[in-house]
């Protein structure tokens, strides 16, 4: 009841669309892209390399930067109205990026390369500011929580904005009560929505990356369902949602506590008293004392 519910909400947003009869009110939506790749060595190492120097630096370059790893590139580009714009300034990006490599490479895969551990990934670096440094203290806490292994995987990320001249239209078709900006970003979070429902199929069907190095497990217990090929190469879908995922890494345990806590007296529970009162002068009723900011 529920699906057909749907169903029906998008055929009639859909149908009021057309009827409104506002030809390329979908056109013109702005697109961006943020390719990220290892840069490798000509024997498919990674890179212990800092970042170039002819390339700008990282942390204030708007097109050219490092994400998690000093040697994982991200590559960004500005939002274009046209798909063919998009591609030509990417493929503008990678050919300054290559002309300034030298000899190393970009990894084509999500999935890395043959490694040796989280010890042979170099956390990215921003400088000795403030920013910089807060940068590099926050990646080196990811690594701390999920592997460095599974930072180190690239990725591609699409970036889309609806066309301005949408939101008036479907406002005006749509049974809501929101007006402005506020039916604008309740759209977006249906559309957040809608996509966390049927991400799985954007995996399934546009997932690029099967081959894993078996490296990429040392020290852990190679997920179920993972075929091997060959001696080095185990086959998967896409291993960053699955049973590969990344997942944070357990601090305490039963039995355990965490460093620096006391431990505490066996048979022995903490004891809330009764919130005490302020004291009131004669002939004034008591009031409760406010609630601390540690209750909020």
């Amino acid at each position: 009841m529920g699906r057909n519910r749907l169903d029906r909400g998008f055929e009639r947003r859909l149908a009021g669309l057309v009827n409104a009869r506002e030809r390329g009110v979908l056109q013109g939506g702005l697109k961006g892209v943020e390719r990220e790749a290892l840069r490798i060595t000509p024997d498919g190492r990674i890179c212990q390399t800092p970042h170039p120097r002819a390339l700008g630096s990282a942390l204030t370059h708007p097109h050219i930067t490092t994400d998690y790893s000093e040697a994982l590139i991200e590559l960004v580009t500005p939002p274009f109205p046209s798909a063919w714009e998009l591609q030509q300034y990417l493929c503008d990006i990678h050919q300054f990026v290559y002309s300034e490599l030298g000899e190393e490479l970009l990894w084509a895969t999500s999935m890395p390369c043959d490694l040796e551990g989280d010890a042979e990934i170099p956390i990215a670096r921003y400088g000795s500011s403030n920013i910089g440094r807060m940068k590099h203290v926050y990646r080196v806490g990811l690594g701390l929580r999920y592997g460095r292994m599974m930072q180190a995987i690239a990725g591609v990320h699409f970036n889309y904005s609806f066309p301005e001249g949408l939101w008036p239209v479907l406002e005006s078709v749509t049974d809501s009560r929101l007006r402005g900006q506020a039916f604008t970003d309740d759209a977006y979070f249906s559309l957040l929505r809608n996509y966390r429902r049927y991400g799985w199929l954007i995996l399934f069907l546009f997932g690029v990356s099967p081959a894993i190095a078996r490296s990429f497990f040392a020290g852990r217990e190679v997920p179920a369902g993972l075929e091997a090929m060959g001696k080095g190469t185990l086959i998967a879908t896409s291993p960053r949602p699955g049973p590969a995922s990344r997942r944070r890494r357990p601090t305490s345990g039963p039995g355990q506590r965490r460093p620096g806590r006391p431990a505490r007296r066996p048979g022995r529970r903490r004891r809330r008293g009764r919130r005490r009162r302020w004291p009131a002068p004669r002939g004034r009723a008591r009031t409760r004392r406010p609630p601390s900011r540690r209750s909020w």
